[in-house]
């Protein structure tokens, strides 16, 4: 029984040393874990998020790197880095092309455009 206690030890010590975990990059957060501080943010975070399924992505495949209201247009905006952009190896395929900005019209209670933005 011992034996059997101490191999099942070893194997999830060899299983855990497995697990690679990756944060942010410097100055961004990611975009799954946003914390809106008022109703207007929370429904332009929930309208972002439909927006991203429909397109078949997910939020935790985007960096948040600023988010906040034009005064210009009147609209709110969330720029996102998709996290490709940032990626080390060649094995993962380069989808810088989803960076972009997210505009939201409160007016409106929808997601107005998305326009793209280059990985810098």
């Amino acid at each position: 029984m011992k034996f059997i206690l101490i191999i099942l030890a070893l194997l999830s010590i060899q299983t855990e040393a497995k697990t690679v975990t990756i944060g942010p990059p410097d100055g961004y957060t990611f975009f799954g874990s946003y914390e809106a501080e008022s109703e207007l943010e929370r429904k332009a975070y929930i309208a972002t998020l439909s927006f991203l399924k429909e397109k078949g992505d997910e939020a935790y495949d985007y960096y948040l790197e600023k988010s906040g209201l034009n005064i210009k247009s009147g609209l709110f905006e969330f720029k996102l880095k998709h996290r490709s952009t940032f990626r080390n190896s060649k094995s993962v395929m380069d989808q810088s092309y989803k960076n972009g900005v997210i505009h939201y019209d409160f007016s409106t209670n929808k997601i107005v455009k998305f326009v793209r933005r280059k990985a810098t």
